[in-house]
């Protein structure tokens, strides 16, 4: 896969894994979440039935 494909595969992936997590946390919690994988390098939020794991880890490196 050529570099410019891929940049814009990884975006597409972003997009849409973000509106799921969306769906399923609702706005507030996955806000919560993202804010916490970035102090803590990862989160875990839920809504009872389906869990998102966020991990920021590789931004610190």
């Amino acid at each position: 896969m050529k570099k410019q494909h891929q940049r814009q595969y990884i975006k597409w992936m972003i997009k849409n894994l973000t509106k799921k997590a969306l769906e399923v946390l609702g706005r507030k919690t996955y806000l919560s979440g993202i804010c916490r994988s970035a102090f803590y390098w990862s989160a875990v939020r839920n809504n009872n039935s389906e869990e998102v794991y966020f991990d920021s880890s590789k931004l610190f490196k």
